[in-house]
């Protein structure tokens, strides 16, 4: 393989209308691969890599652009142009930028070797990678592990949790603890659970969680209930010994030799794959132009999607400083302004909703299973625009719903 490595560094001139303090230029010139299942051979003009096992923001790139005269500010500028195609299967094509965010998918777990006061040493560690200052570290030894019956709700802020009345919280303690954590067995995904630190234990079929989220009392994600639970004992990490193999743990009276242990990923973990803040201080008569986001199709073909979202979400938007229109549309279209292909038989769509004077929601729905359009409260109208059907008589507004049968008011 050949690859051509170029380093060239500018000066700034005044005469100079492109000026870099540096340039990297990395020219791939021959022998890579790209198949389907791989190998891919993958190039990088300049790769970043960082790790913290402390408390702290951590950011992989920074970087800041102050401009204090005319013309355009940019933060970070770039782009990509392909002259090949997608030969492999899952190429995702010419992207300006890919980024990702992810919670982790791997926990340390090992056993434990020694005890020493609050340091914890131990040996056949997996994942060791992945521990981490200010996470609880729970002991997963079966016979330390408590979970008896089930838990049947969780509720409030603090969450409050309440057990079937089979089993006795207070075999593990009375009033405030440190040394406890639940795991819902209905909110683990396989080999991770959702661990959260108890904060007290009120009588035998009521405890409270610590569950804090962005320095306050949170709700409970909602679990699946009744479900079984498993309550550990654990302590908190204060601190990594380094290399490897020991870390020192607040309320470690708990831990033995030959226990084995877990580090847990952490509770109310927000993702967001892109964020973007927007500020300006005076006025200006062409704000419209302004945008949190804009994608321009500048080329000559027609693009199949303006954006694509894909997966599972509660939402698919959401605006909520809005002050003049939510979607704006400023051409025709040859198809629906909104448009659904959903289509499961019987079931009923509801296109709009909205809350009435009194809080309740309301909708405009399509029932598939008679194939008429319904809402959920009269529509006032002098007349409705659809034709009516034979003996029909829709002058007026109606007193009750209108129903519409492929196009024809069949009621009003």
């Amino acid at each position: 393989m050949i690859f051509k490595t170029i380093l060239f560094l500018f000066l700034f001139s005044a005469c100079a209308l492109a000026q870099q303090a540096e340039t990297l230029v990395y020219d791939a010139f021959s022998g890579g691969i790209n198949r389907t299942g791989g190998p891919k051979t993958n190039y990088s003009v300049l790769w970043l890599k960082q790790m913290a096992q402390t408390l702290g923001q951590v950011n992989g790139l920074s970087f800041t652009s102050l401009h204090y005269s005319n013309g355009d500010t940019v933060g970070l500028d770039g782009f990509a142009q392909s002259w090949g195609r997608n030969n492999a299967g899952g190429d995702e094509g010419t992207e300006a930028i890919t980024v990702g965010a992810f919670q982790g998918d791997r926990v340390m777990t090992a056993t434990v070797s020694a005890v020493d006061g609050g340091t914890i040493s131990y040996i056949n560690p997996a994942n060791e990678d992945t521990r981490g200052e200010a996470r609880p570290l729970i002991i997963t030894t079966p016979t330390k592990v408590y979970s008896v019956g089930s838990i049947v709700a969780a509720a409030g802020i603090p969450p409050t949790i309440t057990g079937d009345g089979t089993q006795d919280f207070t075999m593990l303690g009375m009033g405030s603890v440190s040394n406890l954590f639940l795991s819902i067995d209905s909110q683990a995904n396989g080999v991770l659970r959702l661990v959260v630190p108890v904060r007290s234990i009120i009588d035998a079929t009521h405890l409270i969680l610590d569950y804090v989220s962005e320095g306050v009392d949170a709700a409970l994600p909602v679990p699946m209930l009744p479900s079984t639970y498993k309550l550990f004992r654990g302590g908190n990490v204060m601190s990594l010994v380094s290399p490897s193999g020991a870390l020192t743990v607040a309320s470690a009276g708990d831990f033995s030799i030959g226990d084995t242990i877990e580090q847990p990923l952490g509770y109310a973990h927000t993702i967001k794959g892109i964020h973007v803040a927007l500020s300006q201080q005076l006025p200006f008569s062409s704000n419209a132009n302004g945008a949190g986001l804009v994608v321009a199709n500048i080329g000559p073909q027609t693009f199949a999607n303006g954006a694509v979202f894909s997966g599972a979400y509660t939402q698919g938007m959401e605006f909520s400083g809005v002050t003049t229109n939510g979607i704006r549309f400023d051409r025709d279209m040859a198809g629906a302004l909104l448009r659904s292909n959903a289509f499961t038989a019987a079931a009923v769509t509801n296109l709009l909703g909205l809350f009435d004077s009194t809080g309740h929601d309301t909708y405009l729905s399509y029932d598939r299973a008679i194939d008429v359009w319904k809402t959920t409260r009269p529509i006032s109208a002098p007349s409705f625009q659809a034709p009516a059907g034979v003996g029909v008589d829709c002058n007026g507004p109606p007193t009750i719903n209108y129903r519409v049968s492929k196009g024809i008011v069949v009621s009003c």
